[in-house]
């Protein structure tokens, strides 16, 4: 700013200050320009906290899950105030708004898996944001700090904090063989369309590999070979959580549903050798379909935006069969639940859990336990072994 200059004697001037008004623009200016520096910095961490959650597990749909859960919370924000009347910052929040937001969600009926599940997220991304520094003027700067510049505390995960208890896979829900049987009669009998081969090969991949919705969605024609062991059988380059890989056998059941339904499709040559298939390489196994018109199919209408089936598509597919075979309760059963099922089956047919955890790919025993401890006490009731006992010592006497 060029301050006017007021004349007093030939050799000497007056620098007049500036009015009070002046300073209160300045320092507003100051202020606007230190919340836009701030937010540039929180996009910027945004995106590589995103990253790294991207790389680690290799899943871009790992990265839609943080990121929709971490714009919850900002939405949540945006709505709040500070004392002083003004928009709250996501780096201004505290515990009590962390509270407040725990409440919100619980008042909206959202399950404590999923409360404690959008808490989770936010607060790994706040341990980003602490962990992360910047040098300023040679100074080091966290963007999470109080007015002397030292870095607070994780909101999420310091303070009254209390997230409701839950036990592990309390969700999971495996089908019993009245809903298996009812679910896969009724989809055998509708697999006369090309919607119908499509969602009767895709549950049947479901309920027969136990692979997660994702990992069976983004199936590639890629990643299919020819058995090198088996004649007839085909191999899939599974990819999961994590970065894992491994090469699973297809089940026959599963892969006949899959080339019956890429035939309707015109996918599918018989007689022709895979490697000749008239597919290409990078295509989705997985695709809406069209027939006819879009009016009839209300599961067939959505892909994930790299032209595969959805995952909200997926669920559809299930619960509108499941309603359609009669199943009682089909809309609380979720495309998650054949991969219990799955389990469920395995265990049920004496495989040990050291196998389970091999076929449910997951990293641990421990996990394997855990899951197939819920699935027991999903699948089984307390049998009474005492009392007939009790009864015929009374009639002795």
């Amino acid at each position: 700013m060029k301050y006017p200059v007021v004349h007093t004697q030939p050799d000497t001037q007056l620098v007049v200050a500036p009015s009070a008004p002046g300073f209160a623009q300045l320092w507003q200016a100051a202020s606007e320009s230190a919340d836009e520096w701030m937010r540039r910095g929180w996009e910027k961490l945004m995106l590589e906290w995103l990253d790294t959650k991207e790389a680690k597990s290799k899943s871009q749909h790992t990265r839609r899950n943080y990121q929709r859960v971490l714009n919850l919370w900002l939405d949540y924000v945006a709505l709040q105030r500070t004392a002083d009347g003004h928009p709250l910052q996501p780096w201004l929040v505290d515990t009590m708004h962390v509270r407040s937001w725990q409440r919100s969600m619980e008042e909206r009926g959202l399950s404590p898996v999923t409360v404690n599940h959008h808490l989770s997220c936010v607060s790994s991304f706040y341990s980003f944001v602490i962990d992360e520094k910047f040098m300023v003027n040679g100074v080091e700067v966290c963007l999470f700090a109080d007015a002397t510049g030292k870095a607070r505390s994780n909101p999420f995960k310091y303070g009254n904090i209390q997230r409701q208890s839950t036990g592990q896979y309390e969700r999971a829900r495996p089908m019993p063989d009245t809903d298996l049987g009812l679910l896969i009669r009724f989809l055998e009998d509708h697999q006369h369309s090309l919607s119908g081969a499509r969602n009767y090969a895709l549950v049947l991949t479901y309920i027969l590999t136990g692979w997660r919705n994702h990992e069976v969605l983004r199936m590639q024609w890629k990643h299919i070979r020819p058995s090198k062991s088996q004649a007839g059988a085909f191999v899939y380059a599974w990819k999961g959580k994590g970065g894992k890989t491994n090469d699973e056998p297809i089940p026959s059941d599963a892969w006949h549903a899959i080339t019956a339904y890429l035939k309707r499709d015109g996918r599918w040559a018989p007689g022709v050798d895979v490697a000749d298939q008239p597919l290409d390489p990078d295509e989705y196994i997985w695709k809406p379909t069209v027939e006819h018109t879009r009016a009839n199919l209300r599961n067939a209408s959505a892909t994930d935006g790299d032209g595969h089936l959805s995952e909200k598509s997926a669920l559809r597919i299930v619960r509108t069969a499941l309603r359609r075979a009669g199943v009682k309760g089909w809309e609380e059963y979720r495309v998650h639940d054949l991969r219990h099922t799955f389990a469920r089956l395995l265990l049920e047919n004496g495989v040990k859990e050291t196998q389970i955890m091999q076929m449910l790919h997951h990293s641990s025993l421990a996990t394997t336990g855990l899951y197939t401890k819920a699935i027991r006490k999903r699948s089984e009731d307390p049998v009474d072994t005492l009392t007939p006992q009790l009864y015929q010592q009374m009639r002795a006497f």
